[in-house]
């Protein structure tokens, strides 16, 4: 799902708007042990603890239908505590706060114990921009 605030950031930006924030020059991968209850990513429980950092989304493949995949792998820090079942990852605009842009579900979840590091490898995470179905 693309967040209200990204769908308003990437228009604003086309339309060479003043009043929103440029794209963000990096993307970075968030994982969450909740799936979100709404579009705006509303109840995202991002991991926290055990060496969890971001990771940095680097390159994507060419879009092809309006969906973007990673082009290389994204590494997260092996970590050293549980992790818990993550369910969803997200993109955000910071290396830590900022804002989330999209999330989705990860096709199986995963629990991620100490020792354990999560990598995507290139062309598994998917973003996909899509007009809602009734839109003209």
């Amino acid at each position: 799902m693309i967040t209200k605030y990204f769908l308003n950031m990437i228009a604003g930006n086309v339309m060479h708007s003043t009043s929103v924030a440029a794209l963000p020059p990096t993307y970075y991968v968030a994982l969450s042990t909740a799936m979100p209850t709404n579009d705006d990513g509303a109840g995202f429980t991002e991991v926290s603890g055990g060496a969890y950092m971001r990771g940095t989304f680097g390159v994507s493949a060419e879009p092809v239908d309006g969906m973007a995949a990673n082009a290389v792998d994204i590494e997260f820090p092996e970590c050293t505590a549980n992790w818990g079942t993550v369910k969803a990852f997200g993109l955000y605009d910071a290396v830590s706060g900022g804002h989330l842009l999209s999330w989705d579900a990860l096709k199986t979840e995963q629990t991620i114990v100490a020792g354990n590091q999560v990598r995507f490898k290139p062309g598994t995470l998917k973003i996909t921009f899509t007009k809602k179905a009734g839109s003209r």
